[in-house]
């Protein structure tokens, strides 16, 4: 179904979007997007607005609906759970979802869960990070710090973070929960007002946080000094 004027327009309101947010996240011109708004339907480019929407939760339905999308929850484990989860990050990267945030143990503990034990653990981490800005608390302050792209990074309390690790972009909400020893299940919300509410702790989180001390590195150097540690 080729979505018309009116779900484009009902959807950015849903939103609360204006023309030239929807044009950014959609990689498109705000007069691809005020065209569109006026009737003249290109099929690629309402492909691509409707994409974006239905990513950010919306659902298109037949004469002229759209709606939010009721709660969404999958849970993922074992070591599939990883690859899913980076999979999940990769794709909203390139959906201009704007900051991803994580709340985690340890910069290790980041590797870990984006890319367990494989050998492009690390490189996945600069991959996200070349994509999307990336704002990582810390538990432990880690002993160096890759020289990733766009990416921040600061130490603050249990007490502070709370108890729970996650990572959250848009709308969804990931609950990193340890499954064993080196096993995790991924436990992925879809529904806005709990991602709002982690999103505001996180940002007071953040303001009062340390800054990193350690050094930073290339990538390449920073998995040498892993491997001799």
């Amino acid at each position: 179904m080729i979505i018309s004027a009116a779900q484009i327009k009902a959807a950015r309101m849903i939103l609360n979007w204006h023309q030239d947010e929807l044009a950014v996240k959609c990689d498109l011109s705000r007069n691809t997007i005020r065209s569109l708004e006026m009737g003249n339907i290109s099929t690629k480019s309402a492909n691509i607005v409707r994409s974006t929407f239905e990513a950010a939760g919306l659902e298109f339905l037949e004469d002229d609906g759209v709606k939010r999308r009721s709660m969404t929850i999958i849970v993922q484990s074992g070591h599939a759970s990883r690859n899913a989860l980076f999979a999940q990050l990769w794709q909203a990267a390139h959906s201009r979802c704007g900051t991803i945030l994580f709340a985690v143990q340890s910069l290790d503990h980041l590797v870990k869960i984006l890319g367990g034990e494989s050998a492009d653990a690390l490189s996945r981490v600069e991959q996200l990070c070349k994509a999307v800005d990336v704002k990582c608390l810390l538990l432990e302050e880690p002993d160096n710090l890759p020289d990733y792209p766009r990416f921040q990074c600061r130490v603050t309390t249990q007490q502070s973070m709370g108890a729970a690790f996650y990572a959250l972009y848009d709308d969804t909400y990931i609950n990193i929960v340890r499954n064993g020893a080196n096993d995790y299940m991924m436990v992925a919300y879809h529904l806005p007002p709990h991602a709002r509410s982690y999103r505001a702790h996180f940002t007071c989180t953040w303001e009062t946080a340390s800054l990193v001390r350690s050094r930073s590195y290339g990538i390449d150097r920073y998995s040498r000094e892993k491997r001799l540690a």
